[in-house]
């Protein structure tokens, strides 16, 4: 009974996962050049653009990202399922227009929590792109949420 209470849960989460991501920016096309790990100035979401010293930019960027999946209708549907413990750790490409691509799951918490946490952030405002040199380059970024 356990197993089809958390099928029927994982099967909600994803149908609803795929809906919400035809509203995404239109990221689409293709990005080239170097993809940089460490910049002068990482890529932010909308609030903490302003923020130049690394820390706080860093910290603003995990707040803000927390803070919109802990307010997404999606979230609280996982919550339902009562066996979520674990992380979700994700890894996508900051473009130098602020779009969020090439999202990869590294590690998932449940069967469909990986693309559910993807399609909230997807969802997000375009990003401020990273810099070096001040140029907007391709940033990669890592990102971990915990249940």
């Amino acid at each position: 009974m356990n197993f089809l209470r958390h099928l029927a849960i994982t099967t909600t989460i994803i149908f609803t996962a795929q809906f919400l991501i035809a509203q995404d920016i239109d990221c689409d096309g293709a990005f080239e050049g170097e993809i940089y790990k460490i910049v002068e100035m990482m890529p932010a979401p909308s609030g903490c653009e302003e923020l130049g010293e690394y820390s706080d930019r860093t910290t603003c960027v995990k707040e803000t990202i927390d803070a919109a999946i802990l307010a997404d209708p999606i979230y609280e549907t996982m919550l339902a399922a009562e066996d979520i413990t674990g992380s979700v750790h994700l890894r996508f490409i900051v473009e130098p227009n602020g779009c969020l691509t090439d999202f990869i799951i590294r590690r998932d918490a449940c069967p469909g929590c990986g693309n559910a946490i993807q399609s909230i952030i997807k969802r997000m405002p375009t990003w401020t792109a990273g810099k070096t040199k001040g140029e907007a380059v391709r940033v990669l970024y890592n990102y971990s949420f915990s249940f």
